[in-house]
């Protein structure tokens, strides 16, 4: 004869399972009815056989919530425009809880097509050129730990004007020693 075990999880806003929050198994997943509000939880399992004897709860274990939003990234800094800098740097004011930032480019001001980099700090500099003769649109996109993104930063832009490479030789006069 197979015994027939099934499983039951307490989850709680607080250590001390007050306040029980309903969260029926299907399968081995536990569904809260609603949604969690941010925050931490706890939850703890045991286990009950065929007849109805329940086990005790295992340790407690937490989890977090965090379904907000970090702030948008502000005081975006680029170089003046026209630069001839084709390496730029662009900088931001620091976002307490970004974890990361995505530094979005574009010569498009609607960032149809756009080149993003992650950074973990709060400047970006250009290891490659950029195209030389265009504006060039940036924004930036603060990433908290839970990996929820911010709004997009207001766009800033920057036009790029390397001088070329040309070289003019002068020939010395018949008076010059």
């Amino acid at each position: 004869s197979v015994s027939t075990v099934t499983y039951e999880v307490e989850l709680s806003a607080s250590a001390d399972f007050s306040n029980p929050i309903s969260c029926p198994l299907t399968g081995a997943t536990c569904a809260p009815a609603a949604p969690l509000d941010d925050g931490a939880y706890y939850f703890h399992v045991r286990a009950r056989d065929a007849a109805a004897n329940a086990s005790l709860y295992s340790g407690a274990f937490s989890f977090e919530v965090d379904g907000t939003a970090p702030s948008a990234p502000q005081n975006l800094v680029g170089p003046s425009s026209p630069t001839n800098n084709l390496k730029p740097t662009l900088s931001w004011e620091e976002v307490s809880d970004a974890a990361t930032y995505k530094v979005q480019r574009s010569m498009d001001p609607l960032f149809g097509i756009y080149t993003e980099s992650v950074v973990t700090s709060s400047s970006w500099r250009s290891t490659q050129n950029v195209t030389d003769n265009v504006t060039i649109y940036w924004r930036v996109i603060s990433v908290d730990k839970a990996g929820n993104d911010s709004t997009p930063s207001a766009v800033s832009s920057f036009t790029t004007d390397a001088p070329s490479c040309s070289r003019s030789f002068l020939r010395p006069d018949s008076n010059s020693k």
